[in-house]
């Protein structure tokens, strides 16, 4: 099965400024998810005028609903990103159900000068279990002055006018995967910041690690069992067997909602209870 789990990381807020040094010089770079080609001098790479920062909003969704995950320490998931057997206990408590969002809010701040166009790269290990999700909304979106262009692998390229001086706030949603019950912790994944243009070519002139996550689900799910109405089972007497089709549907186990209690006089009309 897979089931209704529900994702996330505490995201370290991280921030890239103009002073930053590099400690090692860098050329001919290819990083993450797509490659990008420094320039060739021996220079180390002017950051551009723009603060880069990424916060967490939200490690999942639907809390105090029906829709909240419930794979929580009410259930025998005893929460804490750390424990053997992790719990999604509330919407910022660093743990993810499969089937779940992570918010991530990214602000651009723009200082002016003549150096404002930045390129952001996503890097994840391979079987990283958080998939960018562009249906609840693109980070990569242009605003006003300010031109957004989709760069492969998910990254994305801005660019601002000479002396542009403004906030922008880009939103950020992830997708947990499910990967069969056994928790992942330390699930981490790193944009790597670019400055340059197209014609010169680009830099790394730093990277931001967002702060490890936990992804929890399930691995076992109810079975429902029907005979495909378009064939009866037949029996085939010389090899002894009954042929026919079955269909079998996994469905996701959801939490369980308790019986509403029988009055008395129905409880007495009823009989004795049975078991199941």
């Amino acid at each position: 099965m897979i089931s209704n789990g529900c994702l996330a990381p505490l995201l370290r807020q991280a921030s890239v400024t103009s002073s930053q040094s590099i400690a090692a010089r860098e050329s001919a770079t290819t990083f993450g998810a797509g490659a990008a080609a420094s320039t060739a001098n021996a220079e180390e790479p002017t950051p551009p005028n723009v603060e880069v920062t990424f916060t967490k909003v939200t490690d999942g969704t639907g809390f105090g609903t029906a829709d909240q995950c419930w794979l929580d320490s009410a259930n025998g998931y005893t929460g804490g990103a750390n424990a053997d057997k992790p719990g999604d206990n509330t919407a910022a408590d660093g743990v993810v159900c499969s089937g779940d969002y992570v918010e991530y809010e990214m602000d651009l701040k723009f200082k002016g000068g003549v150096n404002n166009s930045v390129r952001l790269v996503p890097s994840a290990p391979e079987g990283f279990p958080l998939s960018y999700s562009s249906g609840k909304g693109s980070f990569c979106r242009s605003e006003g002055q300010l031109s957004a262009k989709g760069y492969n692998g998910g990254g994305c390229t801005f660019r601002a006018p000479d002396g542009y001086t403004n906030e922008v706030r880009q939103t950020l949603w992830y997708l947990a995967d499910n990967y069969g019950g056994k928790p992942l912790r330390g699930q981490t994944m790193t944009f790597d910041l670019y400055t340059g243009n197209d014609a010169d070519g680009w830099a790394k002139y730093s990277s931001v690690e967002l702060e490890p996550v936990t992804v929890i689900s399930m691995t076992y799910a109810e079975a429902s069992v029907d005979t495909d109405d378009g064939y009866d089972l037949e029996w085939g007497k010389d090899a002894k067997t009954l042929e026919g089709t079955l269909n079998i549907h996994a469905d996701p186990i959801a939490r369980r909602r308790p019986r509403r209690p029988r009055d008395s006089a129905t409880a007495l009309s009823a009989g004795p209870a049975r078991s199941t």
